[in-house]
Order: structure tokens, then sequence, then C-alpha cells
């Protein structure tokens, strides 16, 4: 298997922050208002392509990151990583990109991410979507995280043992959905091939993430909000209602809820993986969804605001 004829075409844009190198990827090349997309703990700006063929082809530029230490972004220090660091690299990024405002999509710590960067900067940000991260993770959802972990920095005699030890897990599921993110930052090395994402990148960022609540962000989402949580747990015998219940208890959550503003609107997803299953459920939901109301087609969302 050649892991380059892997890749999709996308525009590779290597980006010069003030804290190094930052690889993107730019779908697209429409009018429309901008998507800026932030990937999860180990995961790249690959993780956004399923997405990114939906807005395009809607007028939307994408636009997707590698967290530093992830892809291709070359990793940092030890003692600067952390949600923090992130937002402003993700803010940096979209000065360099000329997005005076944006619509921002975060994927598990992605989503993390994206709250800091409403905590700094929140005027920039038209919308915001949270994908699978509101709150503190469970302890139950550890373990397949970790086990996704302890692939960094092994190497595999190729990319199919590499891709077979990944769908074991049994969490990139659909395959041919996160398949691509998982080839895309395989490196050739003596005696096989190996991610170039930094294991001591992703786990600083884990014990970082242990010690932080992105509760405390909660009260900075004045934008329009979209959280988005899969229909099943990551893994069989995962799942636990305590975020969700505290989510939906919070005055800041709750009374906007309540009254169709702008925070709290809520899709749940079919499928274990949040971005692999985009359909939206009944329009029950509907009224809670708000600016995010489904136009005519799977995964449309409608450009009016409050």
């Amino acid at each position: 298997m050649d892991v380059a004829s892997q890749h999709q075409m996308a525009d590779s844009l290597d980006l010069q922050l003030p804290s190094g190198t930052m690889r993107a990827l730019r779908h697209g090349a429409g009018t429309g208002v901008p998507v800026l997309c932030v990937p999860g703990l180990s995961a790249n700006a690959r993780s956004f392509d399923s997405v990114a063929r939906t807005l395009v082809a809607r007028g939307r530029p994408v636009v997707a990151l590698d967290l530093r230490g992830r892809g291709f972004s070359p990793p940092t220090a030890p003692g600067t990583y952390g949600w923090r660091r992130h937002a402003e690299d993700v803010l940096a990024a979209a000065r360099l990109l000329g997005f005076e405002s944006f619509d921002l999509v975060g994927h598990s710590m992605g989503a993390f991410v994206s709250m800091e960067v409403a905590a700094i900067d929140a005027g920039r940000i038209r919308r915001l979507v949270l994908i699978d991260g509101v709150g503190v993770p469970e302890a139950a959802a550890i373990p397949p995280i970790r086990a996704a972990v302890e692939r960094l920095g092994a190497v595999f005699p190729s990319a199919e043992v590499y891709c077979e030890t990944i769908r074991k897990i049994g969490a990139a599921v659909p395959w041919e959905v996160w398949g691509p993110a998982y080839l895309y930052d395989l490196e050739e090395v003596p005696g096989g091939v190996r991610s170039r994402t930094s294991k001591e990148a992703v786990l600083e960022d884990a014990v970082y993430g242990s010690t932080h609540d992105a509760g405390h962000f909660w009260k900075w989402l004045r934008m329009p909000v979209l959280l988005v949580r899969a229909a099943r747990p990551l893994l069989p015998g995962t799942a636990s209602w305590r975020t969700r219940t505290r989510c939906e208890r919070s005055p800041i959550f709750a009374r906007k809820s309540r009254t169709r503003a702008k925070v709290a609107c809520d899709r749940e997803c079919r499928g274990r993986g949040t971005m692999s299953a985009r359909r939206r459920r009944s329009a029950r939901r509907a009224p809670r969804a708000g600016p995010f109301r489904p136009q005519s087609g799977a995964g449309s969302w409608s450009r009016r605001r409050r």
C-alpha cells in the first residue's frame, strides 16, 4: 500500500505561526463564511474530510488544522502544550488565513480548544460546533483512547499491519471515513512505518485535559453553539450520562435552551462516530437547533442567524 497515494486532494499550507510551523489543509475556494476545523487529541486535519466535502459542495471554504505535534505540524518543546496554547495557534492561523470571522468546528479535545478560543476572542467566531466534547471525559472512555495513543512512536512492518491494529481497537468506524486520517500521517522509517504524531505531545495534552474542566468555558459561549454527540458510546459499555446531565442542568445552558437562544443547540448522530454519520435526528429537535436547523438534504446547515 502506497501511503502517499491515499492522500486526497486538498491544498497543503504551512503556516508560520509565532509558535512554529502549522500544517493546514484547505478545501474548496467558495465565497461563503469560512469554516475552521480543530481535530482531537491524537487526530489530524484529515479527520474532517467528510465534513469538508459536504460544506465545500455548499460554497463554504474549509480549513482543517494539524495541531502542534500532530500530523505534519512539528512538535514544540515539552511544557508548551495545553488548550490555551492550541487556542492561540488557532487564532494565529485564522489571522494568517485572513479570516476576520469564521465558523469553528472542534472534535473531542478540539472542542475544548475551540471553547478556549471563544474565551480568548469570542467576537471572531460566528458559530461554534462542538463534536463529542463539552465537559470532563468519562473515566470509562479512557481505555480505548489510551489504546489509540499506544500506537504512536511504534514501528509497524507495513501500512496494512498498522491499519489492522487500529481497526481492532474498534473506535475507527466506519473505516472508509476514518482510515485516510490514520494513513495521512504515516512516515516510512527503518523497519516499516510509524505515525508522525508525537506521543509526547499527545500525552502532555492528555495530562492537561485530566486536570482541567472545559465547563469553565461555558459562560463564554455567546455565539450560536451546536453540540453533536453520538447515539452510542465510543466502545460498548463506555457510556455515561453524567456530563450530559451536568450540561443540561447548568443555568447557562438550561436557561438558553428554554428560550431557543443561541447556546445549547443539540444534535444526536447515529453510530459511534459522530463525524462518521452526519444524518440529523427527526424534526422534534429542530426548535432547539435554532440557527443550525438543516435545510433540504442531509448535512446542510442554514445560514440564518438570530
